[in-house]
């Protein structure tokens, strides 16, 4: 095989292959539900679009206790790619499961709080209720989510307690 050949061989293989560095969104708390960063465009303004693609790894990872071949299909079907889009300066934002509003700091935020107590911001879901007041699944996935595409409209607010 000729020296151009195979350079040109690896460096096909090598954009294929996801550094071990990559980032990360998460779309649930267990092992395995994170997709891996493939593109971020326009971040901070009113067109921010992150595309997620999930690895067959992930996906392995989250099917580890359930039939592993039937899962990993169902799973990449599913979740194989995902494009999370926001409006920064409005606030409204498309997540792994919906269209939600980030609408910022939230009164009732206690410094010091105790579990089951308001977070410091508040997340409005698509059906209009304030379900994402309250540290859940839910909240925790879309916050991030929104921090990754707006990074900006985020106040500093130390770690979510």
């Amino acid at each position: 095989m000729k020296a151009g050949t195979v350079a040109a061989s690896l460096l096909v293989l090598a954009a294929t292959v996801v550094p071990a560095s990559a980032e990360t969104l998460a779309w649930g708390g267990r092992a395995g539900m994170e997709s891996t960063v493939v593109s971020k465009s326009g971040i901070d303004t009113s067109n921010a679009i992150i595309k997620t693609r999930l690895t067959e790894e992930s996906a392995e990872a989250y099917c580890n206790y359930r039939n592993l071949e039937t899962c990993v299909d169902q799973v990449m079907r599913e979740r194989g790619e995902d494009v999370l889009t926001a409006d920064c300066v409005s606030g409204k934002f498309v997540s792994f499961y919906g269209r939600r509003q980030f609408l910022g700091k939230n009164p009732e935020y206690k410094t010091g709080r105790q579990p089951g107590e308001p977070l410091p911001f508040l997340i409005r879901g698509d059906d209009g209720i304030m379900e994402h007041g309250y540290l859940n699944r839910d909240f925790d996935i879309d916050f991030w989510l929104f921090v990754a595409l707006c990074p900006l409209r985020v106040p500093d607010f130390g770690p979510l307690k």
